[in-house]
């Protein structure tokens, strides 16, 4: 039986009174013992009431007690709305570059109808020549121009209005992308999922840190705190969801983690932490959409050490006696400022601050733990977009040769493996096509691959909407928060069939079925799991105003570029 809402005739104690006085035949002892239970018995209704959150007839709020803090969303008749909530104490302090801690205690209920602040932003690099900090050294750090904050690891979450005590929906958990630099949960509406989800999934969106604050590494940092902070947050926020979902209508055992790019990459991160043997598990399915692996070197390598150092010199923190101690109390604006300014130096389309092998979170290179296939999931689909490397070219600078290209982006490429690598795209056009293959392959599409093969019974989908660029995907999920919607493909059956895979996959994690909602119903025909013997993927396009959704094969030459990074994923650290 649903229960019923707060005020509410049914709900009053007076109503529940009247009915024990007037009609029972009890004497005044009983009558007075009765009234007694009855009002202990509403008064625990109406603490449960608070511990479930419950629909409203009209915009309206409800609550939840997560224990060490009590929150007030906003309800409707649709959905339930929990914006910014914390699930990490403030990482700021001598907790800078340390492990999520719980939270601590807050009094009274506190309002979850407000986007939280995003964490510090940062930048891809924008140098056209080879990462030199020594060009900005006389630079001032730029002042970030978003309202941001250190104290940033929140989350949002949205369920279904109305639901049941004791409901227990599968849970959709987002990452959001941004090469670990950029990014946040206000970007992305989970209304959009929950909507097109058709109610059937509890969603929850999760911010980490980013940048210098998330993926500062080096062995001084190593030895008093942690690199890879961002990655331990979002298995912080995991463990939150596996202790807390309960209470939103979610179900903590059928978790299904989603992101694109980083998100993607952060996906792949947690696949393989702690050796593909978390426990308890924190989900059960991966959907990894445009797959991100840029160079991913040890924590105490020449790179990660040489920016450590770097960061000491701007921040003035390098001839003090305990220079992360010093690191620990700069200025979080100095620190934002001075990621902002180091990460534009990095080499154009590449990012600074990135995961790395740390020896315990993550134990080794991620192609390495995906050829054990040892995971923490069961469950994959990958996604991906047929030019994921074009927004990572400078397009004003096609004078690079192929080598060249290699030798700045993969710096520790040998002379040999540079000229393997110039063979490998000899015959994909011109110099700047060249570079946009070389990008988009060896850090999105070959990965991706990589990760199929570590799956048993994977799915693999292309969008292919020209033209066709990296994140181009992404408003077809978050429609609301689409930039351009004119340039968006307004056609419903392309959407039920693309978007609705990601809703039935979460739902059941299969996609080679009859789909299991009238929603994702029409144009999408039965999706083959994929495999190295029988790559099939299932293309999602159009042409001109009618969708195209149909089975191809992974492309025989691509087999083989790929095949070419596979050898070189030492040296290009992946």
């Amino acid at each position: 039986m649903r229960l019923p809402h707060r005020g509410s005739e049914a709900a009053s104690p007076s109503r529940w009174l009247y009915i024990v006085f007037k009609r029972g035949p009890f004497s005044s002892s009983a009558l007075l013992f009765i009234a007694f239970c009855l009002f202990l018995l509403y008064a625990l209704f109406k603490v449960f009431v608070l511990l479930e959150p419950q629909s409203s007839d009209s915009m309206g709020s409800c609550g939840v007690d997560l224990g060490y803090v009590r929150y007030e969303g906003v309800c409707t008749d649709e959905m339930a709305r929990f914006l910014g909530i914390r699930y990490a104490a403030a990482p700021t302090g001598n907790l800078r570059w340390r492990a999520p801690r719980p939270p601590l205690p807050e009094p009274g209920i506190l309002k979850a109808d407000t986007q939280p602040k995003m964490c510090a932003q940062g930048s891809r690099g924008m140098n056209p020549s080879p990462l030199d900090f020594s060009v900005g050294r006389q630079h001032a750090p730029r002042a970030p121009t978003v309202d941001w904050s250190e104290d940033c690891l929140f989350l949002n979450v949205y369920a279904p209005g109305g639901l049941y005590p004791g409901t227990r929906l599968p849970v959709l958990v987002w990452i959001h992308g941004g090469g670990y630099m950029n990014g946040n949960v206000a970007a992305y509406d989970g209304a959009d999922l929950l909507r097109q989800g058709e109610g059937a999934l509890v969603i929850v969106e999760i911010q980490y840190r980013l940048g210098v604050f998330g993926f500062l590494a080096g062995n001084e940092l190593q030895n008093d705190g942690t690199a890879n902070a961002g990655l331990l947050d979002q298995d912080f926020a995991l463990k939150w969801i596996r202790g807390h979902i309960a209470k939103f209508g979610g179900d903590p055992t059928d978790v299904t983690l989603w992101g694109e790019s980083a998100g993607a990459g952060s996906v792949m991160q947690q696949l393989i932490a702690n050796g593909g043997r978390t426990s308890p598990p924190l989900f059960k399915r991966a959907i990894a959409s445009s797959t991100f692996l840029p160079p991913q070197y040890a924590f105490d390598d020449p790179i990660p050490e040489e920016i450590y150092a770097e960061l000491l010199r701007r921040t003035g923190c390098a001839a003090a006696g305990h220079r992360l101690h010093c690191l620990r109390g700069a200025d979080a604006r100095l620190l934002a400022g001075t990621n902002l300014e180091m990460a534009a130096e990095a080499y154009y389309g590449t990012f600074l601050f990135v995961p790395v092998v740390d020896g315990e979170f993550i134990r080794e290179r991620p192609s390495q733990a995906l050829a054990r296939r040892r995971l923490n999931a069961n469950h994959l689909l990958a996604l991906g977009v047929t030019f994921e490397g074009v927004n990572f070219v400078d397009p004003t600078r096609p004078e690079h040769d192929t080598a060249t290209y290699l030798e700045y982006v993969f710096p520790k490429l040998s002379a040999a493996q540079v000229l393997e690598g110039v063979e490998a795209y000899h015959g994909v056009g011109d110099d700047l096509q060249r570079a946009v293959a070389i990008v988009g392959e060896s850090i999105f599409i070959c990965p991706g691959y990589t990760l199929l093969r570590a799956f048993d019974a994977p799915y693999k989908g292309l969008f292919a909407i020209p033209p066709g660029r990296h994140g181009q995907d992404v408003p077809y999920y978050f429609p609301s928060r689409d930039p351009a919607p004119a340039q968006r493909f307004d056609n419903p059956a392309f959407q039920r069939a693309f978007a609705g895979a990601i809703f039935d996959f979460a739902r059941s994690g299969a996609l080679d079925e009859k789909p299991t909602s009238g929603m994702t119903e029409g144009i999408r025909p039965k999706w083959p799991v994929w495999s190295s013997s029988s790559p099939a993927e299932m293309l999602f396009n159009r042409t001109r105003d009618e969708p195209v959704v149909r089975l191809i094969h992974t492309d025989a030459d691509l087999f083989e570029r790929c095949r070419f990074w596979e050898s070189v994923s030492e040296a290009v650290g992946q």
